[in-house]
């Protein structure tokens, strides 16, 4: 065992090859171990000087900062951690989520999405053209017999066919609809026409909007055709929850001349419970287009010639009882007579038949004046007056094109004729 160790040792002291590479280790791990000597206390010294001042500062830092960590830790909020005032962005795994946002208005009045917003009133065509509404009830004046639907009412492809006694009637939407935020929540409502056709039209402006279920309800009426207004033409957004309908005075239908009616746009605000007009005129003036006429009739008192045939004469009187006047027009029959030329016709075209009498005059009649005509009339040969016949006159103001003009009183626009 002792000759073993011996020459272990002595093999390994004496032999160059281990002393290079102990050479070597010693090169390759020196850098990494502690100097010797005098040097290993200069490298201690400077590694403690290193250590107290990173201490000082921290301490230092830890006095100064120490209230406003403690006054960021009650707020809920991280301390500052530089020196100018401002806050580091905090690092994806120490960041603090941002607090609930809030659903209460902003400042500029309009609500914030999300909890509390209104529904989105602004409704297609397409879905209220095939939809349940609610409609509101028919003003009875502007009503035409009793076929106009109200109440809930369902939609095929925007109308409802129902028949009454007065015929077929169409309650039908008079799209395109327009938008406007009529009750100032935030989203725009829904504004049509609905109408109704019948002996005539009659239409009424409502207001749907959509409820939280997502379902349509119906905010109420605007107008309708109701006392003067008897016409809606259209309607728009009047902007800051205003809506604009344009309104007439007389309806466009059945021969009615599209001349005839005066238009005008009427402003209408939702008070939170109805609409009541804010802008706009309320009242219609004088239409210059209709007319208040009357006529009158006197004769013929016939007299009978030496050829035996009965002359006499038959003087028309009209009347203009309004303010308005023109391009009038007569019309005459009386059977088995021939009427022939008179007096008082200047300005006027004369018909071509003999049987009847039939004139228009283009010369105005002015307020509260008249206007005489005499017509010579002539029996037929060898006939003779039928003391009690009547046949009689019409008289109407027309326009250029012949259409007749609206008569406040049509009851005395016609006048016997009597033998």
């Amino acid at each position: 065992m002792s000759d073993f160790s011996g020459n272990f040792g002595g093999d390994f002291d004496s032999d160059e090859r281990m002393d290079a590479v102990f050479a070597d280790v010693r090169g390759t791990v020196a850098p990494y171990l502690r100097p010797p000597g005098t040097a290993a206390a200069h490298a201690t010294v400077r590694h403690r000087r290193r250590v107290r001042v990173v201490a000082g500062a921290i301490l230092a830092a830890s006095l100064v900062l120490g209230p406003a960590v403690g006054v960021a830790v009650a707020s809920g909020r991280h301390a500052p951690t530089g020196g100018n005032g401002s806050t580091p962005t905090p690092s994806a795994t120490t960041q603090t989520p941002d607090p609930t946002p809030s659903t209460s208005p902003s400042a500029s009045g309009d609500p914030s999405p999300g909890t509390g917003s209104p529904p989105d009133g602004e409704i297609s065509l397409a879905d209220l053209k095939n939809a349940t509404l609610d409609i509101p009830a028919w003003p009875a004046d502007g009503k035409i017999g009793d076929g106009c639907q109200q109440g809930k009412v369902t939609f095929h492809d925007g109308s409802v066919v129902t028949n009454t006694n007065y015929g077929r009637t169409v309650t039908e939407l008079a799209g395109p609809p327009v938008y406007t935020d009529v009750d100032h929540d935030g989203a725009r409502e829904t504004v049509i026409r609905v109408r109704c056709a019948v002996q005539g039209e009659v239409s009424q402006v409502v207001v749907f909007d959509r409820d939280e279920a997502g379902g349509i309800r119906t905010i109420g009426p605007v107008t309708a055709v109701t006392g003067a207004v008897r016409k809606i033409f259209g309607i728009d957004d009047g902007g800051d929850g205003l809506v604009k309908v344009e309104v007439g005075d007389h309806a466009v239908c059945c021969g009615t001349p599209p001349e005839l009616p005066q238009h005008q746009w009427r402003i209408y605000r939702f008070d939170g419970a109805h609409f009541t007009q804010s802008g706009g005129p309320t009242s219609f003036p004088a239409n210059p287009r209709v007319t208040d006429l009357s006529v009158s009739v006197q004769g013929p008192a016939f007299v009978k010639q030496a050829n035996n045939e009965w002359h006499g004469q038959l003087k028309v009187t009209v009347r203009n009882n309004g303010k308005f006047a023109t391009n009038l027009a007569l019309q005459g029959h009386l059977d088995e007579v021939v009427f022939g030329p008179g007096t008082g016709f200047q300005g006027c075209d004369l018909g071509q038949s003999t049987r009847d009498f039939s004139f228009r005059c283009t010369d105005p009649i002015g307020p509260g004046a008249s206007r005489e005509f005499v017509i010579e009339v002539v029996t037929a040969a060898y006939a003779q007056p039928v003391p009690g016949r009547t046949g009689s006159v019409d008289v109407s103001s027309t326009l250029p094109r012949g259409q007749p003009l609206p008569d406040t009183d049509s009851s005395n626009n016609r006048a016997t004729i009597t033998e």
